[in-house]
């Protein structure tokens, strides 16, 4: 399994779309890395974790710092892959499913760690050829 940290703070606008694009994958776990927000970015996480179980939430009522909430993120991961992606949308899905396929092409090469793994890319990424 691949886990990916998602910290944010204040990404009301963003994290929706984020994590359904994200959970579109096989195999991910995303965990939430949520950081004393105010814009209602906790409730969105918790309305979509309540209907997906790839989604987990993690909240600090305290404004700590991106690495604290990735370490908080990181010390719930059950991954065998580990990974964090910021929840502003500066990363393009596009670019995040390019890295996942050649990450999961490149450990099948080298020994099965994900036997059953199947990338399930969302409708508008085409498939790509895993990478050389």
């Amino acid at each position: 399994m691949i886990s990916i940290v998602i910290p944010v703070h204040n990404e009301a606008d963003e994290i929706g779309g984020l994590l359904e694009a994200l959970s579109a994958f096989a195999g991910v776990e995303l965990i939430v890395a949520e950081d004393a927000s105010t814009d209602g970015t906790p409730d969105i996480v918790r309305e979509f974790a309540s209907r997906n179980d790839k989604v987990v939430l993690t909240s600090s009522r305290t404004l700590a710092s991106k690495g604290a909430a990735v370490r908080r993120g990181l010390a719930l991961a059950k991954g065998n892959v580990l990974g964090f992606i910021d929840g502003d949308g500066s990363v393009l899905i596009m670019s995040t499913s390019s890295l996942m396929h050649y990450i999961v092409a490149r450990c099948s090469q080298t020994k099965p760690v994900f036997p059953s793994l199947q990338i399930r890319y969302p409708s508008y990424v085409r498939q790509e050829v895993p990478l050389q």
